[in-house]
């Protein structure tokens, strides 16, 4: 359980450090969907030495603007991972890390490519 604790809290931190916030601002920001979080609670998050309920998850992930989901996902050190995962994994680090905007461009530029490629 120890070693789930700290991929998920490793993940974390991997996505608040792309999107550029201290664990005081997502502390802040997790306080706008319930009662903040300490930057310590969530520096012991981050270091697997706290096992959270799925609310404070929910929580986080609304602060980082991300799914759940993206903090169980860690193709890297899967050994059952296909190198097609893993590729899609690294797609979805880079995707993660952009504004909205960007997003918006990058899906009509990617539909585009997807179209004229065989």
């Amino acid at each position: 359980m120890d070693d789930f604790l700290v991929k998920v809290g490793k993940r974390i931190r991997e996505i608040r450090k792309s999107k550029g916030l201290t664990q005081e601002e997502v502390g802040e920001q997790a306080g706008k969907y319930g009662e903040g979080l300490s930057y310590s609670y969530i520096g012991r998050i981050e270091a697997g030495q706290k096992n959270v309920s799925l609310v404070t998850l929910k929580r986080i992930a609304d602060a980082l603007e991300v799914s759940v989901s993206q903090f169980f996902i860690d193709f890297e050190d899967n050994e059952f991972a296909t190198p097609k995962d893993k590729q899609l994994s690294q797609i979805l680090d880079l995707l993660t890390k952009q504004n909205e905007s960007k997003l918006h461009k990058l899906h009509s530029i990617l539909n585009e490519l997807v179209q004229h490629i065989d």
